[in-house]
């Protein structure tokens, strides 16, 4: 390697002819050798770096220093990380180019929804998620909802900032269907059957203390001890079922009752798991219907 080059690349993950212009003939000469991998016209990288997703979502915005990385990489680089998305897609206002790993678009994206990172400029996760319903459908939205990296409200201020997109439509239908901050398809199912049922009084997703330490459980009641834990249709193997054994223990000790209900359950005998809520507001605090 020229010491030139490894000097350079010493410093940053990913050079560019722009950087180095009187490193030009010898940045092809090294990439054609195979001793760099030329990622974009232009910018190269070392070969042990070339799939690493940070280090190509660094060469789009060296090679385009307005684009914003957005989709897949996107969420991956922020609330995401086991997406591996083979194509990084890059939105601009100039450059449309397709290449192995990387399509550009020619797409504003607003200022305030974008997030820069170590030299890399990608949308937000509000942004971020609200895109994802065209190729994840809601999954996009618990996702990041999970992560803690966004809020219920940023994603309605995301979506006001993006009017008349298309896809909006189904954006919208899919936010609405998280409103009350459920974080998979599970608690947005049984928050619709709450909200039909007229069973209000209640949050999702709550911090409760316990003397064990801090727990998430998936729904609690503000003037009731009543909690509800739903189990995913997903085998979890022994260490989850002790823990929530554990969970369900140190919930009960800090005075709460806690009603569970699976996937099978809520799917096949919605108006059981309905009644048997009902029911047991009435027997462990005030009824939470007609708040």
């Amino acid at each position: 390697m020229q010491p030139a080059i490894a000097r350079a690349l010493a410093k940053d993950s990913v050079i560019t002819r722009k950087q180095y212009p009187g490193l030009t003939s010898r940045l092809a000469r090294a990439a054609a050798e195979g001793r760099l991998t030329r990622l974009l016209p232009g910018v190269y990288t070392l070969p042990d770096r070339s799939r690493d997703l940070a280090t190509r979502a660094e060469a789009a915005c060296r090679y385009d220093p307005e684009g914003v990385v957005i989709g897949d990489a996107a969420a991956a680089l922020s609330y995401w990380p086991e997406l591996e998305p083979d194509t990084i897609v890059v939105a601009g206002r100039h450059h449309r180019l397709e290449q192995a790993g990387y399509t550009f678009v020619r797409r504003a994206i607003p200022p305030a929804l974008v997030h820069t990172r170590r030299g890399i400029r990608y949308t937000a996760p509000a942004l971020t998620a609200l895109h994802q319903v065209e190729r994840h459908g809601a999954e996009g939205i618990d996702r990041a909802l999970r992560s803690r990296r966004v809020t219920v409200a940023q994603l309605r201020a995301a979506l006001d900032m993006l009017p008349h997109r298309r896809g909006n439509t189904d954006r919208r239908a899919a936010l609405l269907d998280s409103r009350d901050g459920g974080w998979s398809a599970l608690e947005r199912r049984m928050h619709r059957l709450l909200r039909d049922a007229g069973i209000t009084g209640w949050s999702a997703n709550v911090m409760v203390d316990t003397a064990y330490g801090d727990y998430v459980v998936d729904i609690a009641f503000h003037h009731s001890p009543l909690c509800i834990e739903l189990d995913g249709r997903e085998f979890h193997g022994a260490a989850k079922f002790d823990g929530d054994r554990l969970r369900g223990n140190e919930l009960l000790l800090a005075g709460r009752q806690v009603l569970r209900f699976t996937w099978a359950m809520i799917d096949r005998r919605a108006d059981l798991a309905v009644s048997t809520v009902q029911r047991a507001l009435k027997q462990f605090g005030p009824d939470a219907t007609g708040r």
